[in-house]
């Protein structure tokens, strides 16, 4: 046999060898992402429903404390025992710069249940109609993010609908007044 013959062979040999490797190795991947794949199928949660991660429907209502939008001390016990709304929402928000007027005034009209809407920043950065609140409609704004996290609220506009035992009934993205009226109605049926 000639050194170019033993060569060739040597290279035919590695060359499946090589060959064999990788396509173990991808079995192997194929193999994990197959599982992968069979796991995501049996998740429990939606990988797209950001509002999984909020109090769930029939958690108790966490009471937190904040400050008007006009200066004042408020409580969010203040409307324990009632249907009232609690909104997350901030200034700059395309959705919310729409929805936070309309709700606040059809809350304090009636038309709705009575409204709180949680905000960062100062009365300065809230549009002149985010801060015409009154008996049944409030704006205030948290010190950092502590309202935020006890509500577990990760987007803006987001809606709570507590029922009059301070528990959550509905809950979800609202952007614009008709969505809080379907989350309220669904807050009644349960």
């Amino acid at each position: 046999m000639n050194t170019v013959a033993v060569v060739v062979a040597v290279v035919a040999l590695l060359a499946v060898v090589v060959l064999a490797c990788v396509l173990a190795a991808t079995l192997r991947a194929l193999d994990r992402l197959r599982a992968d794949v069979a796991a995501l199928g049996v998740a429990s949660h939606d990988a797209f429903d950001i509002a999984a991660d909020a109090i769930p429907i029939g958690a108790p209502a966490p009471a937190f404390a904040a400050t008007a939008a006009d200066g004042e001390p408020y409580s969010s016990t203040d409307l324990d025992g009632t249907l009232r709304l609690v909104a997350f929402a901030r200034p700059g928000c395309p959705p919310c710069e729409d929805l936070v007027p309309a709700l606040l005034r059809d809350a304090e009209a009636g038309a709705l249940p009575p409204a709180v809407v949680v905000s960062r920043g100062s009365p300065a950065d809230h549009p002149g109609a985010w801060r015409a609140g009154g008996r049944r409609a409030h704006l205030v704004l948290e010190d950092g993010d502590r309202v935020t996290q006890a509500y577990r609220s990760a987007v803006t506009p987001f809606v709570f609908v507590l029922t009059a035992d301070d528990r959550v009934g509905a809950r979800g993205i609202a952007t614009n007044v008709d969505d809080v009226r379907a989350l309220v109605d669904a807050a009644a049926s349960r």
